[in-house]
Parts: structure tokens; sequence; C-alpha cells
């Protein structure tokens, strides 16, 4: 699993912040927000995010939190913290 606190503020209507793992060839979604999501405050919001079966075994296995935000006036921005990554060990 993959849990981690996350602020995401102040996001217009083409900003987003995305939350992705690598499979070994591409990033792949697990959460994204959007201008107007319940997510989308100033305030940590805590995630317990499962990772798919295929992440087991990935030698060069990635996380990696994404804010595309066109930075007008307000600019969106987000705050990570907490971040762990845990599992069962392969063998």
């Amino acid at each position: 699993y993959l849990s981690f606190n996350l602020a995401v503020y102040s996001l217009e209507s083409a900003d987003f912040a995305m939350v992705q793992w690598y499979d070994g060839t591409s990033w792949q979604t697990l959460k994204q927000i959007l201008n107007g999501d319940p997510e989308e405050q100033q305030a940590f919001t805590p995630f317990h995010l499962m990772l798919p079966e295929g992440a087991a075994g990935i030698s060069n296995f990635g996380v990696r939190v994404v804010l595309q935000s066109i930075f007008s006036q307000d600019g969106g921005y987000l705050y990570l913290d907490d971040v762990v990554v845990a599992g069962d060990p392969v063998e």
C-alpha cells in the first residue's frame, strides 16, 4: 500500500494533481485531484491507497506526485508529507 498526507490548494479549471506509480514501463495513476474536488483544500488530507498486484516485484518501481498548474494569478500548489510504501516481501 501507499499512504501519505497531501495538501492541494488553489487549483484552477485546467489544473490537477496526480499520484502515480511506475510499472516498469510507464506511469499509472492511483489518484487524481481536480479543481473543486473535496481533497482540494489547504489542509492535509490523509490517503491510504492500495497498489495493484502488478506492483509486486518490479525492480525499478517508483512513486511520484505530479502537479499541473497554469500558474495564473493564484497558482496551484501542493504539500506532501509522511509517505509510506509498504507490502509483503517478494522472494
